[in-house]
């Protein structure tokens, strides 16, 4: 092994040993208190780019009766939520938001799982 490399690897080491050290610090402050958080429905305020009011889900894209009509990759696609938004203000230090994926594979063609 080269010095440089050596000296590299040093290096690293011992600024992930410092990270580390500090890290159970910077989380114990990190959850805030559960009755300190305003939660609320996104559905209450109405969400954009919906195309259809009559869907079998909430956030789907294609209406119920597309169902068995449009090819099934297509009905697949519809139930991605792509393209929905909800636009709001807040003058929240932080924001949190609690939400729950419909497929246990996440990752896409054009977008990696952790875009998810």
């Amino acid at each position: 092994m080269n010095p440089t490399s050596s000296l590299r690897r040093r290096t690293f080491l011992m600024a992930t040993a410092a990270a580390s050290c500090g890290l159970p610090r910077l989380l114990r402050g990190a959850l805030p208190d559960e009755g300190a958080i305003t939660w609320h429905d996104v559905r209450d305020w109405g969400v954009e780019g919906c195309g259809f009011d009559d869907t079998e889900k909430y956030f789907d894209r294609l209406p119920g009766r597309a169902k068995g009509v449009v090819r099934e990759a297509v009905w697949n696609l519809s139930r991605h939520s792509s393209g929905m938004l909800v636009r709001f203000r807040s003058d929240a230090s932080s924001i949190h938001a609690d939400y729950a994926v419909t497929s246990s594979n996440l990752a896409m063609p054009h977008m990696p799982a952790t875009g998810v």
